[in-house]
């Protein structure tokens, strides 16, 4: 009779084939994790993931040895098996993770976890348009800074204009700053409203009746129950992902 033996306090040893990954918004990449069993003894167990803002990121497993999509695996004795870990974005943003698989082990006797060390991961969000102004003398302003100058500019260059074409009372000026006043805080109003229902790619909105409509097909469809904003699922009639956003 062989007594089972095992390096410390590990069953498996865990190694990533890349050091880090990066993908854009609305993608995927890719890679190998290799799980080897150090023990001289057969084990069985699962992966999961850890770390740190994996919120952002989709992963599935799939093992190598027989294409299925799961992440258990049962190990001879120095045998090693291979998944292939699939990670897609779940943001529209440029954000950053660190994803730390966990294996829960059991054989000899033994149930234990071991980590692999983190692998980062870094999504590139789209070029955003300059926000602001840069001035002469390194000076710059914000945007809304920057809009309400040149409204400002606009509103004392029409004011200037009319008074030299004509003199007017100062009722008729105080009417006329009236008007202006209300133009310009309904411009205001359209472009908060336009920029709230600006939608990025393959993006939606959850209307009064939990429902969205595919930004491809334009098919009406219920979302998964229980789901809350921002999440991804998959249209049933064009097969096209689509992010529900706030």
């Amino acid at each position: 009779t062989v007594e089972a033996t095992w390096p410390g306090d590990s069953l498996v040893a865990l190694t990533f084939e890349d050091t880090s990954l990066s993908l854009g918004v609305d993608s995927s990449t890719s890679t190998v994790l290799t799980v080897q069993n150090l023990a001289n003894a057969d084990i069985t167990g699962s992966l999961s993931v850890l770390g740190q803002d994996t919120g952002v990121l989709l992963l599935e497993w799939v093992r190598l040895s027989d294409g299925e999509v799961t992440s258990d695996y049962a190990l001879t004795s120095g045998s090693s098996v291979e998944f292939k870990l699939t990670v897609v974005s779940n943001t529209a943003r440029t954000a950053s993770a660190d994803v730390v698989v966990r294996a829960t082990s059991s054989g000899g006797g033994i149930l234990t976890s071991d980590q692999s060390l983190p692998l980062p991961v870094t999504i590139e969000g789209p070029a955003l348009p300059p926000n602001g102004l840069a001035l002469p003398l390194g000076l710059s302003v914000s945007q809304p800074v920057a809009f309400s100058a040149i409204g400002l500019g606009w509103l004392i260059a029409i004011l200037a204009v009319r008074q030299l074409r004509r003199p007017s009372s100062s009722d008729e000026q105080e009417k006329l700053f009236e008007e202006l006043e209300e133009e310009e805080e309904e411009e205001e109003e359209d472009d908060a409203e336009q920029e709230k229902e600006a939608l990025g790619y393959n993006e939606c909105r959850l209307d009064g009746e939990s429902k969205v409509n595919c930004p491809t097909c334009d098919a009406r469809l219920g979302v998964p129950r229980g789901s809350v904003a921002p999440f991804r699922f998959t249209c049933p009639k064009c097969d096209n992902k689509i992010r529900v956003v706030e």
